[in-house]
């Protein structure tokens, strides 16, 4: 993973069969075309990546994703590990992160871990960071992900 440093990590136990979460959490759905689809992980994350503003390539384990107004150009990318139950995604221009799901003798395990990407000094990231509010944006994605799990499945946390 080169220079990057581990910024966060957030985790949540989840009263869900880890076979229904794996298959949920990394799952590429495809169009009638067979176009690939924004996966569901995505889908609680970047509100941008969320509006439907985006265009998806790739797969079936590497994906660019474009969102946003085409001036920006923004993209992520995102690699699937399905075996692994594992993904990670790489956006902006500071941002890696890498979201793991091990099973429990009951339910599953979520974690999701965010790294500094740049390569720039650990203090003038920390300002970056602080003035933006970037770990609480990040928690706020994930909260609502480990909800939309929940809502998705059926049961209630």
């Amino acid at each position: 993973m080169g220079d990057a440093r581990l910024l966060w990590t957030f985790s949540a136990v989840l009263d869900v069969p880890f076979a229904k979460a794996k298959s949920l959490l990394f799952h590429v759905p495809a169009d009638r075309e067979g176009k690939p689809m924004l996966p569901f992980v995505l889908r609680w994350g970047q509100p941008t990546v969320a509006s439907g503003q985006w265009d998806i390539r790739g797969g079936p384990e590497q994906f660019t994703i474009r969102y946003g107004p085409k001036t920006l150009d923004s993209r992520l990318r995102l690699e699937l590990h399905q075996a692994e139950a594992r993904w990670i995604v790489q956006g902006n221009w500071w941002y890696r992160g890498e979201c793991e799901l091990a099973p429990l003798e009951r339910g599953c395990e979520l974690t999701y871990r965010v790294y500094d990407a740049t390569g720039n000094p650990a203090w003038l990231m920390s300002l970056f960071h602080r003035f933006n509010h970037h770990r609480a944006k990040v928690k706020r994605d994930f909260d609502r992900l480990v909800q939309a799990v929940y809502q998705h499945i059926g049961l209630e946390e």
